[in-house]
């Protein structure tokens, strides 16, 4: 089964279309991380108009109380847009060619290695 997928690196026409797929995936992938930071952005923004309405009001436990409950989830959500950020950084810096493709399949070989044969059987059945 090795031979057979390294000897598919060899393939442009199947390299050509692996690329293909591979950049589908990642431009797909970064289409839903731009919307995942813009839903985290409105939350941001959301919880920080909530926070300037309990600031002005003039119940002060009630405020604090308040303030205390939206904090987690501004939290939460600024440390959630930071991941997707670098993520998001990471996908569009890294860029998939026919050449690394064609040397991934090439040397299949250590990723197979890796593998225990439940996912070995998985990989082949995708592949064949």
């Amino acid at each position: 089964m090795v031979a057979q997928i390294r000897e598919s690196g060899s393939d442009s026409e199947l390299i050509e279309e692996v690329t293909a797929k591979v950049s589908e995936q990642a431009w797909a992938e970064k289409l839903n991380l731009q919307q995942k930071c813009q839903t985290l952005l409105k939350q941001i923004r959301t919880a920080g108009e909530q926070t300037e309405t309990l600031a002005a009001s003039c119940d002060t436990t009630k405020s604090v109380s308040a303030l205390a409950d939206l904090n987690k989830p501004l939290e939460t959500a600024k440390r959630h847009l930071d991941e997707s950020e670098l993520e998001l950084g990471s996908l569009t810096a890294e860029q998939v060619d026919t050449t690394a493709v064609s040397v991934a399949l090439s040397n299949v070989h250590d990723l197979w290695t890796q593998l225990r044969p439940l996912p070995q059987r998985a990989l082949a059945a995708t592949i064949t």
